[in-house]
């Protein structure tokens, strides 16, 4: 497995804590809700696209900061969201189908960047689902 500071099975770890600022920053910038970006020693900024379709999806680096989070937390904490009674269960397929929605659906996104109150559901959603996902 690893270091027991590297991977605790019952609680958060250390990956997790590295991964939930960048998540955290990635969500506010994708909800359209603050500008997060870094200007020195590269101009990179989560909103910047890397990948547009011509009239579909455009996929940002908060996107993808942001599902590589949850598949990097999935992977090393293996949770079973089939488990009964589990908060997963109910919060772990809406948190991320809503990620996948804001990739590959260009309304769903323009809904979440547009209403700040959509932008902050998506930010609950999204701090709920890590939470619960990182804990395990």
């Amino acid at each position: 497995m690893g270091p027991d500071w590297l991977h605790n099975p019952s609680g958060i770890d250390f990956i997790d804590s590295f991964l939930a600022p960048f998540f955290v920053a990635a969500t506010f910038a994708m909800a359209g809700i603050a500008t997060v970006g870094v200007d020195a020693p590269v101009t990179l900024y989560m909103s910047d696209v890397v990948y547009a379709i011509s009239n579909g999806p455009s996929i940002t680096v908060g996107a993808v900061v942001t599902l590589l989070a949850i598949g990097i937390a999935w992977a090393t904490n293996q949770p079973d969201i089939m488990e009964p009674e589990s908060p997963l269960e109910w919060v772990g397929p809406v948190f991320i189908i809503a990620n996948l929605f804001y990739v590959l659906v260009p309304a769903f996104a323009d809904l979440i960047a547009s209403f700040w109150g959509f932008g902050f559901l998506m930010i609950g959603v999204n701090g709920a689902g890590f939470y619960l996902l990182a804990y395990k």
